[in-house]
């Protein structure tokens, strides 16, 4: 399933994006996947992102969503592999095209990737600019996904941020460093 198709099925409610940060480690907190098969850490000034906006249903991710900083969450997601099989140097230029390809459209612009590690391997961060129109509104935001394949499957995280709130990156820079494959991931 291309991941665009993925992510517009679960809509905004099914991303977290994380938030500022300057976090040291004493005051980190981790999340934990539903079925235990990965973890990443996270400020402490974040909380749990749910299913739903009520506080119901499955904890998604995180969040520091507020009415000043605007939808900040984080979240990821696995799926099957696709083409590319692995995450190298020589891979990673097709391996990001999978996803600019899935992600562009004529809201979301990519605007740049570099290799980071995620799970202590290579993986690929990229930043996408996307139009969020509302009536006659319109908000210009950050999509970072960094992405990487281990343990058989291609995992991503998701970060979303208003472009004028950077400083909720340093959040996702933390979850992808510390993200930790568990229990049957």
């Amino acid at each position: 399933m291309p991941v665009l198709t993925f992510l517009r099925a679960f809509g905004c409610s099914g991303l977290i994006m994380m938030a500022a940060s300057g976090a040291s480690a004493e005051n980190l907190k981790e999340f934990h996947a539903r079925d235990g098969s990965y973890s990443y850490k996270y400020p402490g000034n974040f909380r749990i992102s749910t299913m739903f906006a009520d506080g119901t249903g499955d904890p998604m991710g995180v969040t520091a969503s507020t009415p000043e900083n605007g939808d900040v969450l984080i979240e990821m997601y696995s799926m099957n592999i696709r083409a590319v099989k692995d995450v190298t140097e020589q891979t990673m230029e097709a391996y990001a095209a999978q996803y600019v390809s899935d992600l562009t459209d004529r809201k979301t612009r990519f605007v740049s990737k570099k290799p980071t590690q995620m799970f202590g391997r290579l993986a690929v961060d990229m930043t996408f600019d996307e139009a969020m129109v509302f009536g006659t509104s319109k908000t210009m935001r950050t999509r970072r996904i960094i992405a990487t394949i281990a343990g058989g499957k291609d995992y991503f995280l998701i970060c979303l941020y208003r472009n004028d709130r950077t400083q909720f990156a340093p959040a996702c820079e933390t979850a992808a460093k510390t993200a930790r494959l568990t229990k049957g991931g």
